[in-house]
Order: structure tokens, then C-alpha cells, then sequence
């Protein structure tokens, strides 16, 4: 089994229109983006007080080789804006800069591909369709969600993972 080191991440999340990370004790700090190389996407199922609640994680990379991952809630119109940005991109995925702001009370996303803002891929989405369960009318978006999924199993795809070899110096004793 090859040795290797543990590589940390900051976990970074949006609140109010800013990026927040938390330090050892708690304490938030506020960033106005993130700006780095992405280098794969997720998504994953989390209990959270005894719901399941989804997220999609972006994990990126800056210069300097230090690993961030913002984790957006599945039903966000943040993790949405991003991921139908991120489809747009048609060559090879460069250097990003995500900013989120606020507005009207929600928390919105602005992306730039090498300097340049980039609009939605997808105009028309599936549609949030109405159910009747025990009578009362409930809003599914399973179809939407699963639309989002897709676009992030693509983009994940589509990522130059480059795989990191460290040498290793021998000694014959």
C-alpha cells in the first residue's frame, strides 16, 4: 500500500449573498469569491437531524495546490446557477472564479471561465410538477433535480483529473 499524505480541504459554504468558512472554533468568516481549478464534482446524501438532505460538492484547487469545497444544497438556486454555468463551457475547463451576492433575499451565483462571465447552458428546465398525496397537492422536482445530477455526473466527466505522483527517494542499506 503506497504511502501518502492526507489532503486537507476548507469546507466553504454560501450564507447571505458571501462564501463562509469556519475555523477550528466556529468562528465564520465571510469571502467575497473563490477562485481556483475545478477538479471534480459530487453529490452526496447527508442525514441532517434525521432528514436526508442532498448536496453537491465542487471541489476546486488553487496556485498554490490548496483544495477547497464548496457544498451547495441540492435544491439551491446557487448549486443550480453554477452547475448550468458550468455547462456552458465547451473546451477544456480553465480557471474559475465563483461570486455569489444577494438579492431579493436570495443568495445568487455569478461564474467566470478565464476571466469571462458565463451565462446558463440551459434556459428551459424540466418542470416542477404538482402531485396529490393523501389529498393534498405537493410539488415534485424529482425530474429537475435529477436534470442537475446529470449536468454534474457531465461536467464531472469532462474535468482533467491529473493524478499526482510523488517521488519517493530509496535507500539500499
Amino acid at each position: 500500500m503506497p504511502l501518502g499524505k492526507i489532503e486537507r480541504a476548507t469546507y466553504v459554504s454560501v450564507k447571505d449573498g458571501k462564501l463562509t468558512t469556519k475555523n477550528e472554533s466556529g468562528e465564520e468568516t465571510t469571502h467575497d469569491y473563490l477562485e481556483g481549478y475545478l477538479v471534480d464534482v459530487n453529490f452526496r446524501t447527508k442525514d441532517f437531524g434525521g432528514e436526508s438532505v442532498g448536496q453537491f460538492l465542487f471541489e476546486f484547487k488553487d496556485d498554490e495546490g490548496e483544495r477547497y469545497i464548496l457544498s451547495t444544497g441540492e435544491k439551491s438556486g446557487v448549486s443550480r446557477a453554477l452547475l448550468n454555468s458550468l455547462a456552458s463551457i465547451e473546451s477544456r475547463v480553465g480557471k474559475l472564479r465563483v461570486v455569489p451576492y444577494a438579492k431579493d433575499g436570495y443568495s445568487k451565483m455569478l461564474v467566470y471561465h478565464n476571466g469571462e462571465r458565463l451565462d446558463w447552458k440551459y434556459k428551459e428546465l424540466p418542470p416542477v410538477e404538482e402531485r396529490q398525496v393523501a389529498g393534498t397537492a405537493i410539488k415534485d422536482d424529482s425530474k429537475r433535480l435529477g436534470f442537475f445530477k446529470q449536468i454534474a455526473e457531465e461536467i464531472s466527466s469532462k474535468l482533467n483529473r491529473v493524478s499526482q505522483v510523488n517521488e519517493i527517494n530509496t535507500v539500499n542499506i
